[in-house]
Formats: C-alpha cells, structure tokens, sequence
C-alpha cells in the first residue's frame, strides 16, 4: 500500500483554499480558530490523486492499487488514472518541452512591503508554465459532486499571483496574460463536456484583485473584522455547525429552533409561495449545515462520546473481489470462458459480472466480499453491531 503525506493549503489560515470563504465572509476565521479538524474521505481521495498526478508528471511511473492519505485507504483503479491523465495530458501538452512547475509553493508577501506581510500567505500550485509572454496555471479538481468555475475564481487567481510573484523580475516584465484552468474530469460540466474550464486575463486585471480586492481582505481581518455573510462558500467551512448566522438561517426556514429540545416543523401545505422559495433559496445551505453535524457527531463518537440514540457502524462498501489471482485461478480451471470474457486489463467487478452473465456468477460468490470501508453512524435499533472507541481520556496512560 503506498502512503502519502499531506498535499494541501489548508492548514494556511489565509491560504489559497479557503480564499473564496474568508474574502466572503471575514468572521469565519475568528469563529473556525481552535476548532478540531475534521478529516474527510473525499478530501483524502483528491489528495491521492494530486500526488499521484504530480509523481506522473514527474517521470515517475504509477499504478493501481491500494493508496492511504489522512487515515483513509482507496483502492486507486484504473479509472482513476483515466481521469488522473486527463489532467496530466493537458500539463504535458502545454508544456510541449518547455521546463514546467509541478506542486509548487507559492506565497502572496509580494503584495506588502518587504517583512511586512501581516500573516503567512501560501499556497500550492499544481501546474504552471510560463509560454511566451502567458503565464499558464492549472488546477486539479478531484471532486465529483460540485463543479469548480475558473472564471474569477479567488483560489486559482491566488496560485497565478502567487507564481507570478515567484519569478524573477526579467520573466516578470515579459508575462503579459494569464492563462488559468480548472480540470475536474470527475464531473461532467454541461457546457464543456468534462474539458477543462479556462480563463485568460490580463496581467494588470490580476495584479488588481490582488492589489484591490485580496489585500484589503486580508487586512480585514488582521484588523478584527468578524463579519458573517453566508453564501455558496459556507458548504466547505470548518465553522459552518457552529456558524451563528446559518443557525438563524436554518431556524427561520425550518420554523423552528433548531437548538430546541422539542419542535415541530412547519406543515409544508401552510407555506407561503414566498415561504417555499425560501426555503428553496436556502436548500443547499441547510444540506452543508445537515452534513456539518453529522461530520463532527461521528469525530465525537469516535473520541468516545455519546449522541444519545446512535452509534459507529461499519461502512459497507459495494462488492468487490477477495483476491482477483485466486478468482483466476479458480477460473481458469471451471470456467476459462467467463475468464477471458470478464478480464479487461482488471477484472471487471462482481456486480458488473452479474449483470451480464447471470447465472454463471454464482459460482463466483465465494470470491466476493463487501468490504468495510469506513465508519458511519446509525441509530441503535440498526442491525449492525455498534463499532466501540474509547474515551479520549483512556486513549494514553495517566503516565505519559
């Protein structure tokens, strides 16, 4: 299993990550400080996959198997790398044989005087090369749920700025436009197809957001600001189950306190049509808040504390095979025939050779599993065992 460490900017307070939430709503920082990072499965995955990405642009030569990022274990298939080298074929073909930058660290100090940056400003980008007078960023997206715009978007435009920053003065005076482009080939925009999303600007219009519009935000909030504004960048901040604001929000559109021990939802054929479209309106806000909870219930289940009337369960994952050689072994002595039909460069997965064969897959079944793949929650009255974990006051020895 190959293991890798950690790829992101997140842990940088003002990092190019969460630029799009703390420019939008300042108070997020002071309200997120202290609180515990919360890991999650598909953050880890996008990170196996950038390393990955990176390691292949590289030169490195990289192959299916079992990957493990931040605590979580992902079998990285051969779609994966479909998807992975779609990103690394658009890098290699802007980079033609030009030298090109991969996961560079990128800092925004050039936007203060020298030594007066008030706080660290840092990110990674993925990929850049400077071609001709176009400085060219790319980002991979590894998410499959939202899709990511390049258009103006703040983290891409902190990477280009802070690669535009790192180049000497000489390439600096010969960069006249930015190229920059989100590939995200999990998800299927409508309008392009799963080809990347690109947006060119002038130098000048980006040295103007930073100058204009990254800056003050920054001194913002080195100056107290505590400002909530809620907005599509609630969905990935680490207060958002604490936020005051989206509590109100959550509690009008509910019509009820949602901190209350008791309560009653408003009757849906008693809503106003002004009442449904806010609820509308506020849909995605209270399924981020739904899923903020539930995130932080299961960390404090696995600490060791209670949520009265639920429990850890194992995560069930879809069936997949024990061990594929012993399932060609097998196959090869009672059915070589369904072998070669079922072998593509992997063996296709039980559920795939149930469909399509039927009543040839049972003798299959001894070879299947469903593996666990995680931990969830669930109530108590649900069938699987509880998964136990100790208090974190029992975690280490009174003596240590």
């Amino acid at each position: 299993m190959t293991m890798f460490g950690s790829h992101d900017d997140a842990h940088a307070v003002l990092g190019a990550s969460g630029a799009a939430r703390w420019l939008a709503c300042p108070g997020s920082i002071a309200l997120s400080d202290g609180l515990k990072r919360i890991a999650s499965q598909y953050a880890a995955h996008g990170s196996v996959a950038h390393d990955i990405a990176a390691k292949l642009l590289s030169g490195t030569t990289m192959s299916p198997g079992r990957y493990s990022h931040d605590g979580f274990e992902f079998d990285i298939t051969d779609d994966d790398f479909a998807y992975i080298n779609q990103y690394v074929d658009e890098c290699r073909g802007l980079a033609g044989n030009q030298h090109y930058f991969i996961e560079t660290p990128v800092t925004l100090e050039g936007l203060f005087p020298v030594n007066k940056c008030p706080v660290p400003l840092f990110g990674t980008c993925d990929f850049a090369v400077i071609r001709k007078d176009v400085l060219v960023v790319r980002d991979l997206k590894y998410g499959a749920g939202v899709p990511v715009y390049a258009k103006h978007n703040p983290q891409l435009m902190y990477y280009a700025l802070g690669m535009f920053f790192s180049l000497t003065t000489a390439e600096r005076n010969d960069i006249e436009w930015i190229d920059m482009g989100i590939v995200q080939p999990r998800i299927d925009f409508t309008d392009l197809k799963g080809n990347p999303q690109i947006w060119i600007c002038h130098v000048l219009e980006l040295l103007q957001w930073g100058y204009n519009t990254l800056k003050p935000g920054v001194e913002r909030i080195v100056n107290g600001d505590q400002t909530l504004n809620t907005g599509e960048h609630c969905q990935f901040c680490p207060a958002l189950h604490v936020c005051p604001k989206v509590k109100d929000i959550v509690t009008e559109v509910l019509g009820m306190d949602v901190t209350a021990k008791t309560g009653k939802l408003m009757d849906t054929k008693d809503l106003s049509p002004d009442q449904k479209a806010k609820v509308l309106e506020r849909k995605q806000l209270i399924y981020s808040w739904v899923r903020a909870v539930e995130q932080h219930a299961v960390a404090d289940m696995e600490e060791g504390q209670t949520v009265p009337g639920f429990k850890l369960v194992d995560k069930i994952g879809y069936r997949a095979w024990k061990d594929e050689a012993v399932v060609r072994e097998a196959l090869s002595a009672i059915d070589p025939d369904l072998l070669n039909e079922i072998s593509e460069q992997s063996l296709i997965s039980p559920t795939q050779v149930e469909k399509r064969f039927k009543a040839r897959y049972a003798s299959l079944k001894p070879f299947v599993h469903k593996p666990v793949t995680g931990i969830t929650y669930a109530p108590v009255t649900d069938r699987r065992p509880e998964v136990k974990r100790a208090p974190a006051s029992d975690a280490f020895p009174d003596d240590i």
